[in-house]
């Protein structure tokens, strides 16, 4: 059964002063039923119980090399104060 109907749609278009061409209100109608079952789904998910996080899941930072922080040092040998060095893609607009 919807939940929009076509008395509805035509309403809230005369409320709007928007006019509807003959068949619109139909189309319109379950184009807003679609768009309502989305936004039940999304409540129904966001209301979902979500798995605990439990003690011991998250390491500790410690300062280091990241994972891959050396092998992109070797693809971009050039550096400077820190920071990688890569070729030039768009013109200078200097």
């Amino acid at each position: 059964m919807s939940r929009v109907s076509e008395e509805e749609v035509s309403r809230l278009a005369g409320l709007a002063r928007i006019e509807l061409a003959d068949g619109e209100a139909a189309r319109l109608a379950g184009d807003l039923e679609n768009i309502l079952e989305h936004v039940a789904a999304i409540e129904a998910a966001s209301e979902a119980p979500r798995p605990a996080v439990g003690a011991g899941s998250f390491r500790e930072d410690e300062p280091g090399d990241r994972p891959g922080e050396s092998s992109a040092r070797g693809a971009f040998p050039d550096a400077e104060n820190g920071f990688l060095k890569v070729p030039r893609v768009l013109p200078s607009h200097e």
